[in-house]
């Protein structure tokens, strides 16, 4: 939604892809352990990024399938093909540019795991989530089934029943997993089970649309405040995805202060995300073969010079990717049109 009723949700996606940004630079840098916890709390950003997609998703579904249309083969493809249309073409320009970079560099890459992701399928395939793009592939998963969902949501009491769901689908399996002797770590993160909650928890923002903003306010509070009590203890309490319980506090906090300020620079980058996520995994490679060939100090000048330096290149590419893909559009929309008028004169 770019209308003004949405304007939040750029602006928490502004700040979530300055998070991703800032974890993504901190890890190269030894620096004060303060500065240090404050950079490496950025990894909570992508939960951010999750939430948004779940309230998005509920948009989008209602809108391709509510409006007179039912969910068949033929709507589920189309929806489908926009979500595709949507994720590949910046992913693909990303993926190529850093094959490139990789031979030019003679870093090592593996060619099966630019197949997963190429094709969406490393939400799948979880061990091909190297090149960074693992919320693209995950976020793809649960595109994939939300149609599906969709039909059994529809109000905010089912809402509210598929988040409990989730948290009880994302705890269960996780814990079935390491019975069966599976490392639930690392790569297990990445899966859409550990951030389906995150996604749900979206989707019970949309249907609190249709209450007050004091009402919504009174239904964040309390989630907001046990949040935090799980965060200080969570070592001791009935959840211990803590990636869930930062998520949550997170967007709470951001919705209290963005839901009435619009700040415009915020929403720029909001509005850009997709591209500045994808595209910044292209910096980091180039600057920190830079910063490597050139020797630079290691220390928070460098720190802060790097950062302002991925996040201004960033910007620039994902501004000209838009333009790049625009321009394509037109193209393929022409050669359509052109196709269609020649069939018709046969």
């Amino acid at each position: 939604g770019g209308g003004v009723r949405y304007d939040w949700i750029v602006s928490i996606k502004g700040v979530a892809i300055l998070g991703v940004l800032m974890v993504h630079t901190v890890q190269r840098f030894e620096l004060p352990w303060l500065l240090k916890d404050f950079g490496i709390s950025g990894q909570y950003c992508v939960q951010l990024f999750f939430i948004i997609s779940g309230f998005l998703a509920c948009i989008s579904a209602k809108t391709e399938f509510n409006e007179g249309r039912i969910l068949n083969l033929h709507s589920y493809i189309s929806y489908l093909i926009k979500k595709i249309k949507r994720l590949i073409p910046a992913l693909w320009i990303v993926l190529f540019i850093r094959f490139i970079i990789n031979i030019i560099l003679k870093n090592g890459f593996s060619l099966k795991n630019m197949f997963f992701s190429a094709f969406l399928l490393n939400g799948i395939y979880l061990k091909s989530n190297v090149y960074g793009n693992w919320y693209v592939g995950t976020l793809f998963l649960f595109l994939l089934i939300f149609p599906f969902i969709n039909i059994f949501i529809n109000s905010f009491k089912r809402s509210l029943y598929f988040f409990i769901f989730s948290i009880i689908f994302c705890i269960s399996t996780d814990f079935i997993l390491r019975k069966l002797g599976f490392e639930t770590g690392w790569h297990f993160y990445f899966w859409l089970p550990r951030q389906l909650p995150l996604l749900a928890f979206g989707v019970v923002l949309y249907y609190l649309q249709d209450f007050s903003l004091n009402n919504i306010k009174n239904i964040l509070l309390p989630v907001f405040f046990y949040s935090i009590i799980c965060m200080i203890y969570s070592e001791h309490t009935w959840i211990n995805q803590t990636h869930i319980l930062y998520g949550i506090y997170g967007f709470c906090t951001l919705y209290f202060i963005l839901k009435e300020i619009k700040n415009i620079k915020l929403q720029n980058l909001g509005k850009r995300s997709y591209e500045l996520y994808l595209f910044h995994f292209i910096f980091l490679d180039l600057l920190d073969f830079l910063f490597k060939t050139f020797k630079i100090p290691n220390n928070i000048l460098s720190y802060l010079i790097y950062y302002f330096i991925l996040l201004i290149l960033t910007y620039f590419m994902g501004n000209i990717e838009l333009y790049v893909i625009a321009y394509l559009r037109k193209i393929i929309n022409y050669q359509i049109k052109c196709n269609k008028h020649a069939m018709e004169d046969n």
